[in-house]
Order: structure tokens, then sequence, then C-alpha cells
């Protein structure tokens, strides 16, 4: 099993991966022992800017091994895990990506033994500008991703659909304090997340500060004529000259 990931991260070790910028691993059968043999040479790519692994089967324990080495490539900017099976655990994991890297007061990493070596930078996610977490199983989980987007202040697309968050305080709550902190957002998709007119509710609000939204898909949620005018309400006022599309499709407008 992931024999196939095992040879390409051998050849990329041994090629100049330094120049790599685009690695495209999307619908295959990775699953944790890939993730592991993924994470032994992404550290050597220092020049990449997008990871697409979507439609694989890593699960939480591959997301751990993966969190540790994403966190030390500064130019990256897209990251696409959508239809995988992370759940809250490895968005926890996620979350270790947006926590500062322990640095003395020179700006060196600390060491145990209190010594220190240069680093470039604290914050591995300062140059993210999108994020594909649809389609896997956040759930309660989405209280970990406010840390982690909340340095992200460059972020214009985020999609977390299919993930069914549904309305309770770990959930669909924890997405809109992720939208929220996100002010420069251009595509949210959050289809499919049960959200329900208590959730669209709350999404309102948490777009008022997003006035550069084009995109937004909320299909798929039970959200009725109420959900949909306290929703709209605040998209006339925020975002009437930038929006340009609006999903919301299988939902129960009358």
């Amino acid at each position: 099993q992931d024999r196939g990931v095992t040879c390409l991260s051998q050849a990329l070790m041994r090629c100049n991966a330094t120049r790599l910028e685009h690695l495209r691993l999307s619908r295959n059968e990775i699953t944790e022992r890939g993730a592991v043999q993924l994470a032994q040479v992404l550290p050597h790519m220092v020049g990449i800017q997008e990871l697409v692994l979507g439609s694989n089967r890593i699960s939480d324990g591959g997301m751990s091994t993966l969190a540790h080495v994403l966190r030390d490539l500064p130019s990256l900017t897209s990251i696409d895990l959508r239809g995988n099976r992370v759940g809250s655990n490895g968005a926890e994991w996620l979350a270790e990506l947006g926590k500062p890297s322990a640095t003395t007061e020179n700006g060196c990493n600390a060491s145990e033994n209190g010594s220190t070596t240069p680093i470039h930078s604290t914050c591995c996610l300062s140059s993210l500008t999108a994020l594909d977490l649809s389609y896997n199983r956040l759930g309660t989980g989405a209280k970990h991703l406010r840390v982690m987007l909340g340095q992200c202040r460059d972020l214009t697309d985020l999609d977390l659909a299919g993930n069914e968050f549904g309305e309770e305080e770990g959930g669909m709550a924890a997405v809109c304090a992720v939208v929220g902190c996100s002010p420069r957002l251009a595509t949210l998709r959050l289809g499919g997340t049960k959200m329900g007119d208590a959730g669209a509710g709350q999404l309102a609000v948490a777009l008022e500060g997003v006035t550069a939204l084009r995109n937004l898909s909320v299909n798929s949620n039970a959200i009725s004529d109420r959900g949909m005018s306290v929703l709209l309400a605040v998209l006339e006022l925020a975002s009437s000259s930038s929006l340009e599309t609006l999903d919301l499709s299988f939902n129960r407008i009358q």
C-alpha cells in the first residue's frame, strides 16, 4: 500500500525538488502511510506554492504528520485536502499551523539545550490564499480552524462544503468565527453543512465585515425564507457592489 507514493517521494528526493512549485496528487489512494512518505520530502520543496491532495484517504493520523511539515513551507499559497477523512482531531492538528514557532528574542529557534538557530519567519500561513477542506469529517473540529485561519490575513478562497457542522456551538458558530476573521474572502463555499436558519443567521453576522465577497454558496442547507431574508439583508449592505454568484439551490425557500 502507498508504494507509488514511496517511489515518488524517493525520486523527488533525488532530483532538485527545491524548484517544484505545484504538486498535484488528487484522486489517488493515498493513506496515512503515504502521507508519512510525502512528509519526508515536502520540507525540501521550499518553493512549493500549491499542494493538491484532494480525494484520497488521508485521515487524522496522516494529517498530524503533514501538519508538522506544512508549517515550514513559506511559499505555500494553496492547500487542497478535499474529499479525505480528516475529522475533529485532524482539524486540531491543522490548528498547529496557525501557531508561531517558539523563538528567542533575537528571532531564532530555541532548542532544549538553550542553543539557537536562525529562522526566516515565525508564521507559516502568511502567504496562504486558498484552503479547501470540503467533504471531510470536520464537524465540531471547526473550532480549531479559527486558530489556523486567524493567521491567514490574505485568505481569499475558503471551501468547507460537505462537512456537517450543524448548529452546535463547536460547529457552525465556529465556522462563522473563522469567516469573521477573514475580511478578504472573495469565495466562500458552505454548501451541505446543515446550517439551517440558525446557521444562516450566524453567517449573516459574520459576513458584515467581509466586503470583498464575490461568490457565496450555501446550497443544500435546509434554509427557509426566514434564514434567507436575514442573510440577504446583510449581503445587500456589505457586498452589493462585489457579489457575483449566490448559490441557494436545494434549500426550503418558497
